[in-house]
């Protein structure tokens, strides 16, 4: 029972102690249109909420408003679904590809692993890439 609570313990501190870092690749999202900006950046927590804002900011510039009233005039865009992050993760000379789903206010509601292989021969699972990005 002791080898087990150790082994438990030894798993928590691995997945809090993993270095990697993941990669933004895109960014995509649909208001009216479907867009998708190409990045180069580390992914943070910061780093999406400064893009869920860009998004929605860049949607809403499109609207147009009554100047009189403040009222929307003509189709109103808003953002259609969430917003969806295409990722990597390089390690070892390997990349593992990943999608991460943030909604309008910038929290995370999925995150799926493409190469569940790579993934889990680093040890690498959903859990520890939330609590990276947290």
């Amino acid at each position: 029972m002791i080898r087990l609570k150790n082994l438990i313990m030894e798993n928590i501190a691995d997945s809090k102690d993993k270095d990697f870092v993941i990669m933004v690749n895109h960014v995509n999202y649909t208001g009216k249109y479907f867009s998708s900006m190409p990045f180069d950046e580390v992914m943070s927590k910061d780093f999406a909420e400064e893009i869920v804002q860009f998004v929605l900011d860049e949607i809403e510039s499109g609207n147009f408003r009554d100047p009189e009233t403040g009222e929307y005039q003509y189709d109103v865009d808003r953002l259609d679904g969430n917003i969806e992050f295409d990722c990597s993760i390089p390690i070892e000379g390997f990349q593992i590809d990943l999608r991460v789903e943030y909604d309008e206010n910038a929290n995370i509601v999925n995150t799926e692993i493409q190469d569940y292989d790579i993934a889990d021969k680093f040890g690498i699972d959903v859990e520890d890439i939330i609590e990276k990005l947290s």
